[in-house]
This record gives C-alpha cells, sequence and structure tokens, in this order.
C-alpha cells in the first residue's frame, strides 16, 4: 500500500464526514483505491464523530476505525496511528476541515520525490490576529531555539516516509501537542530531506478548536526545554567520550 492518512478526532460530528469523503476524493485523482487508506484515531468522542465514520465505513472499504477509551491527545493518538498504519507513506489532517483535503495529492507527489518529510504551510492562515500572532510566537521559538526551517511547525497537514519514523524515537508521548516541534527537531538531528508546500486554510465553521493557546504555549515552553537540554547534554556526553 502506498499511501495511509490519519485523521485524529475529538467531537468532529459536524465535519468527520466531508473531510472523510473528500480526502477519499482527492486521492482517488492520482490512485486506485487500494492503494491508500485512511484511518480515523477517534480519540473518545462525546459526539456521533464515531457513528457517523462508522456509517461511512459502509461505503469505503479502505476506511478504518480506532477508538480511544479515553482523550490521549494528538501525540498518542498520531503515534498509535503510525503504529497501525499499512502505507509505505504516513500522512495526517486534522479533521476540523481547516485544512483542505485536495491539498493531499501534491504534498504526496513531493514526498515520493525522495523527501522523508513534506509540511504544508498555511500560506493565507484564516485564523483571527490572536491565532496568527500565536503560531508566530511558536515558529520563532521553534527557529532561534531549535533552528527549524520549516516556516509553520504546528500545520496539521504533513506527510512521512514510514522508515524514517522509528528512527526519531520520539519521547515526550505525554504532551498532547508538542510532537510536531519534537517531530521536526529529531528529523533535523537526523539529517532528514525536509521540504515544505503552501497549502489552502479555511476559518473553522464548525464546533470548537480543542487547542488552548495558553495551554500550547506552556506545553511547548516546558518540553521545549526538556528537548534542548537533552541535546545539549547528548552534544556534552559525545565531547567527552
Amino acid at each position: 500500500m502506498k499511501l495511509s492518512i490519519i485523521i485524529p478526532a475529538y467531537n468532529e460530528e459536524n465535519t468527520i464526514k466531508k473531510i472523510i469523503q473528500d480526502s477519499q476524493q482527492a486521492l482517488l485523482q492520482v490512485m486506485q483505491e487500494s492503494d491508500f487508506e485512511i484511518i480515523v484515531m477517534n480519540d473518545c468522542s462525546k459526539d456521533n464523530t464515531l457513528k457517523y465514520c462508522e456509517e461511512m465505513q459502509k461505503k469505503l472499504k479502505n476506511l478504518r476505525i480506532f477508538s480511544n477509551h479515553i482523550n490521549f491527545g494528538k501525540t498518542l493518538n498520531l503515534m498509535r496511528g503510525f503504529d497501525l498504519s499499512h502505507g509505505e507513506y504516513v500522512g495526517f489532517i486534522d479533521a476540523d476541515y481547516q485544512y483542505d483535503p485536495k491539498d493531499l495529492p501534491n504534498l504526496f507527489k513531493k514526498v515520493q520525490e525522495g523527501y522523508d518529510v513534506v509540511c504544508g504551510y498555511r500560506k493565507l492562515r484564516k485564523d483571527s490576529m490572536y491565532r496568527k500572532f500565536m503560531s508566530w510566537g511558536f515558529n520563532t521559538f521553534n527557529r532561534v531555539f531549535f533552528g527549524i526551517k520549516v516556516s509553520d511547525v504546528n500545520c496539521g497537514l504533513k506527510i512521512i516516509k514510514k522508515t524514517s519514523l522509528p528512527k526519531l524515537n520520539i519521547k515526550y508521548l505525554r504532551a498532547k501537542w508538542f510532537i510536531d516541534t519534537e517531530f521536526l527537531v529529531r528529523a533535523y538531528e537526523k539529517n532528514f530531506k525536509i521540504t515544505e508546500l503552501p497549502i489552502n486554510h479555511y476559518n473553522r465553521r464548525e464546533g470548537n478548536s480543542k487547542v488552548s493557546g495558553l495551554k500550547l504555549m506552556l506545553e511547548t515552553l516546558l518540553y521545549g526545554l526538556l528537548l534542548k537540554s537533552e541535546i545539549i547534554i547528548r552534544k556534552v556526553r559525545h565531547l567527552f567520550k
């Protein structure tokens, strides 16, 4: 199988059917149904997200659904999805439909050129000034602190070569959202081939954001310091070998 697309979902009953259907249609433009799978990681949703996914599964042979018994957050949800995926390449897209599934084929084409990681970046971001400012702060922090060159670290649309995943050794699994930063920091450390492409971005029209700007900031600072300390200690140890 060529590609697995993971959709982490928590209380997204208003958009889950559309994101599944449109992801299916977009990928059918460039490959056969048997060449890809869509995996919904239902993170203990309390609404009709699971019910609607099961309705879609009756129509789509390549849709797989996994549900957590408690809310794990993005990091553990994605890690579990990576383990369960069958594709040679693994991508993920948020379930809230702020990202356009029509961009998936472009990212997939790019990763097939030999890149380990292809990241989307929101060129024309449809968010409030507050969220844009927070995003600027996170990207600046990651660039200064870790040297990440990707311009939109927390973008929820990425595709990865699956054989590259075990080399990253993602460590901070208790963090709900830090995975984007840790993933890219470790990818740069391994000298992975990384690129980014502009993608469409939309206003959130349904439901509420599951990400608290303040909690995300505090989590980024905490785990950022832990990760930076780990890197420094490893370099010091290497010097004294």
